[in-house]
Parts: C-alpha cells; sequence; structure tokens
C-alpha cells in the first residue's frame, strides 16, 4: 500500500519533560499515547513538517533538531517511512491553542521512561527513536 511518508519527534523541555499528544485512534478504537507526529504535506521536507507537528500538537518549538533516521514502517505492507527526529532546545509557543482533537500531555522524563518500559507508548516505531536516542546518547539514561 502506497502512502505518505510521516515524522515524528522525541523531545524533551528545558525542565524534564518528554512533549507527548493522547489521540482517539478509530482503527484500534482507543486513545493513543504518542510522540508529537504527523504525514508529511506535498512539497514539505520531514525537518519542517517535524518542526510544524510539534508546535501543532504542543505547543513547543524546536531552535534545533537532530535527525534520528528514517525507517520504513511495515515492510510487508505499507511503503510509508518514518522520519525520526530528536530536539532538547525547546520553548514554549506565545499564544498557543491545542489542536482539536488532540491532547498535550507533557511527562516527566522519568516517568516517560518507566511508561516505555511498561510498554504504554502507543506506536512500536516511536519506541524505535526512543532507542536510537538512547544508544546516540542523545537521552538521558535513567
Amino acid at each position: 500500500m502506497r502512502t505518505a511518508d510521516y515524522v515524528a519527534i522525541l523531545a524533551l523541555t528545558p525542565d524534564g519533560r518528554v512533549p507527548l499528544v493522547r489521540q482517539y485512534r478509530p482503527a484500534v478504537q482507543a486513545w493513543s499515547l504518542e510522540l508529537p507526529a504527523g504525514l508529511l504535506e506535498p512539497g514539505e521536507t520531514p525537518e519542517d513538517c517535524a518542526r510544524r507537528e510539534l508546535e501543532e500538537e504542543s505547543g513547543f518549538s524546536a531552535d534545533r533538531i537532530v535527525p534520528l533516521g528514517a525507517m520504513y514502517a511495515d515492510t510487508g505492507r505499507l511503503s510509508a517511512r518514518l522520519h525520526g527526529f530528536w530536539s532538547d532546545s525547546l520553548r514554549p509557543v506565545p499564544d498557543w491553542q491545542p489542536e482539536e482533537g488532540v491532547l498535550a500531555d507533557p511527562l516527566d522524563l522519568d516517568d516517560f521512561m518507566q511508561l516505555v518500559g511498561r510498554g504504554e507508548l502507543a506506536l512500536a516505531s516511536h519506541v524505535a527513536l526512543v532507542g536510537l536516542a538512547l544508544t546516540r546518547g542523545l537521552l538521558p539514561r535513567r
């Protein structure tokens, strides 16, 4: 199945929180806890998309983002790739309003890592980004 590429960004605020979002996902008929993420728009670079999704969904902008790499989400069924990014240079967006249907839910880094360890981060590809950030020394080990 041909689908558009998408991005996700793992980030850390200056006070040690990881921006996350909760969204109702009809495909699984449940609320899902995820990293800020979204589809690439035509002509948009993955980096620009990551910045846009971070701002729209979490209310933070990033001064600097680091690519973690691109990976296929499911080589057996999908052509789409996930472009992953990291940032630890966030600042709040003035007068930010949450996107309809998306609940911003930043978590303390320790709580986030425990959540990941319990298998409560909904998307396997988002867990992969946590692993990539850890192996590259970007995310502090807890």
